[in-house]
């Protein structure tokens, strides 16, 4: 949630705000920041109480938490698949990443989404919860969408890290393959492709942890110990990745870097 605020902070301040990236990155940290603030003071509230505020306000923090999870991981995708088109169709990748494409794909994003998890607002029996021994959702299985967004969770856990590695790992290749195109005095490109290596390898590394303890924490048949750490390091990564993969754009983007560091000097 930190990052996400300081980076919007930078951005608001950047004159290169209206950026396509900037776009992208922008509605990840807004998701990230509203749902992760909203849900985490309401966890926190009924964790200290033992007990639930109000199961209308229930209703209303379980679309939140599912809706700001799963659009927030889809902008991550859309991120990392427009850089790596346009390292390797840098023409073509002119005429198809346009802002109309930009804007059509976030607004499929929040409407897909809004649709499928607004049905926890809608339904007759409430199919979330908080859970107070993880302080953390909980689907009910007793009802019907509560089946059924519980499998949609384990699927998305799977496939969206699944497909965050292979994008990274495509990444690094295309970023390696044009750094290494630098010739003569290009000795800052190559700098900066080295440092946009390292920060995909990073957002590589955690999608693939990730991937890893999903797939332990769903075999482990919900020992209560095991899947309690387990959920710990599972999150721990996802929130590594999710800071990792929007600085991958600063980090190697000049008139960015002296926003930041204006921004830390100055406040």
């Amino acid at each position: 949630m930190l990052t996400g605020i300081v980076t919007m902070i930078v951005m608001l301040k950047s004159k290169e705000f209206h950026t396509l990236p900037y776009f992208i990155v922008a509605n990840h940290c807004a998701v990230d920041i509203f749902s992760l603030t909203s849900v985490g003071y309401y966890v926190a509230s009924a964790f200290i109480s033992q007990k639930v505020l109000n199961e209308h306000l229930e209703r209303v923090m379980g679309f939140v938490g599912d809706y700001g999870w799963y659009t927030s991981g889809s902008f991550l995708i859309l991120f990392a698949f427009t850089r790596m088109l346009k390292l390797h169709f840098t023409e073509a990748s002119f005429r198809i990443i346009t802002r109309r494409f930009i804007v059509l794909c976030s607004l499929s994003i929040y409407l897909l989404y809004a649709l499928l998890c607004g049905t926890h607002l809608f339904s007759k029996t409430a199919s979330v919860h908080s859970c107070m021994n993880f302080s953390t959702w909980c689907y009910d299985l007793d009802t019907d969408f509560g089946q059924l967004m519980d499998k949609f969770s384990y699927l998305y856990d799977i496939v969206c890290p699944l497909i965050l590695i292979t994008i990274n790992a495509i990444t690094i290749h295309y970023v390696h393959k044009t750094g290494n195109l630098a010739i003569g005095n290009q000795l800052h490109r190559i700098s900066l492709r080295q440092k946009e290596i390292k920060l995909f390898a990073q957002c590589l590394i955690g999608s693939t942890f990730f991937c890893l303890t999903c797939l332990i924490y769903f075999l482990s048949n919900y020992v209560e110990n095991t899947t309690c750490i387990l959920g710990v390091i599972m999150h721990i990564n996802w929130v590594l990745n999710h800071a990792n993969s929007p600085v991958v754009y600063f980090i190697f983007n000049g008139a960015i870097q002296q926003s930041i560091k204006k921004f830390l000097i100055r406040g």
